[in-house]
């Protein structure tokens, strides 16, 4: 009787007890969740300043570019072709978009005015193939390797570049359907290229379209 008593007043068993067990489990409930928040503030926190770190380092980086690209158009003006290939090799590495085709179109050109063809071709595929160059820079860049092409007698791949310039909706479009009409009279064609056919339907108000109607009788 006594050790039952004993056990029914043993201190686990008072109300008192149980309540700051409670608490106390609350209590270390509470500290696990501040810990995790704090945490969690410390990861938004770090990745805030590395974001803005990185967009700093990104505009830091297209504001060099631009200054190179910059130096590069001074030095095609004055013919310093050497420090132009340098300068816009820098830009073309560092800019995006539309201003890194522009940049590699005016290298292309600088390799051309110093005769290393083979460089210009090269400049002027690559930004055929930048997904981001838009249609426009793609046709003269395209446009150029077909000009190329003629230059060496290559009427086969003259055709080619004409004929993926052609294919985009840009505003060289009218350029290319007659670059190519003409490339493949080059080439011996015995009947009218569909490309006149597709310029006067396209492009009927075009200074381009009167040439075409001249070769077609039209």
């Amino acid at each position: 009787m006594a050790r039952s008593r004993k056990q029914e007043l043993s201190p686990s068993s008072y109300p008192s007890a149980r309540l700051i067990e409670w608490l106390r489990q609350r209590l270390d409930a509470i500290r696990y969740y501040k810990r995790q928040i704090v945490l969690g503030g410390i990861v938004v926190v770090v990745c805030a300043i590395f974001g803005l770190s990185w967009a700093a380092w990104a505009q830091y980086r297209q504001s060099q570019g631009l200054a190179h690209f910059r130096a590069g158009l001074l030095a095609i003006a004055a013919e310093e072709y050497a420090v132009a290939v340098a300068e816009l090799t820098q830009a073309e590495e560092v800019l995006d978009g539309e201003r890194r085709g522009v940049a590699t179109l005016h290298l292309g050109e600088v390799f051309e005015k110093s005769n290393q063809l083979v460089a210009a071709q090269a400049a002027y595929e690559r930004v055929a193939a930048f997904h981001d160059a838009g249609p426009y820079l793609k046709q003269i860049a395209l446009l150029r390797l077909g000009q190329g092409a003629e230059e060496a007698e290559e009427f086969e791949a003259a055709t080619q570049w004409y004929g993926e310039a052609s294919r985009l909706d840009g505003p060289g479009k009218s350029e290319a359907l007659l670059a190519l009409g003409e490339a493949l009279e080059r080439q011996g064609e015995d009947i009218v290229p569909q490309a006149y056919f597709d310029l006067l339907e396209q492009f009927p108000d075009s200074p381009l379209a009167d040439i075409v109607r001249a070769k077609t009788e039209q």
